[in-house]
């Protein structure tokens, strides 16, 4: 996904990081008619999962 700047890598073990990183041999596989069919199935849409508490509690004390 072109729109993903960062991964967060939550393997606990060397070992759970060594399986995660062989996942990356699957990445050439995806080509572009395989995007467009998930695409279309699952678009993309970002939003925000929750409300900014900080972010009310701000316009109310400022």
């Amino acid at each position: 996904n072109e729109n993903v700047s960062t991964v967060l890598v939550g393997a606990k073990t060397l070992m759970q990081l060594e399986q995660n990183l062989k996942a990356l041999g699957a990445v050439e596989l995806i080509t572009s008619d395989v995007k467009a069919k998930i695409d279309a199935l699952v678009p993309f849409v970002p939003q925000l999962d929750c409300t900014d508490q900080t972010a009310i509690m701000r316009s109310r004390h400022l």
